[in-house]
């Protein structure tokens, strides 16, 4: 089992013409050593306006954005920890090569900000290796 740090304390911002934000491609994490993944987002602030902002996580086994499927379902960014597994033999999306963090407003088009941080843990040597 090895340890990531998928993403430092950062603080994201969007707006009305700003409501998806993807993880920078030179930051996304290669596990194609491994079949399972824990990830812990942080979050210590979240302002959200009359909306919701979300956060999520994708896979793909190749750095071709149109690929990527949804490994964790989007969750409320809302300050707290929150857990998320993804288990090659239970997931509806099995863990790809590349894995990466997905920010979302929803609803009114309003000012939002986040600020976050995410560990992954990852277990599990894939098949053939």
């Amino acid at each position: 089992m090895r340890c990531f740090e998928m993403q430092d304390w950062a603080t994201i911002r969007g707006g009305s013409s700003i409501v998806t934000t993807t993880q920078s491609e030179h930051q996304w994490l290669d596990l194609s050593e491994y079949r399972d993944v824990t990830v812990w987002t942080e979050i210590k602030e979240a302002t959200v306006g009359s909306g919701s902002v979300s956060v999520s996580f994708e896979t793909c086994p190749s750095k071709d954005d149109a690929l990527f499927a949804v490994a964790v379902t989007a969750f409320s960014a809302v300050p707290g920890v929150t857990v998320s597994v993804v288990h090659r033999d239970t997931a509806s999306v099995p863990l790809g090569r590349w894995l990466r963090w997905k920010v979302t407003q929803a609803g009114a088009g309003q000012t939002w900000d986040v600020a976050f941080r995410i560990w992954v843990s990852a277990a599990g040597e894939k098949a053939g290796r």
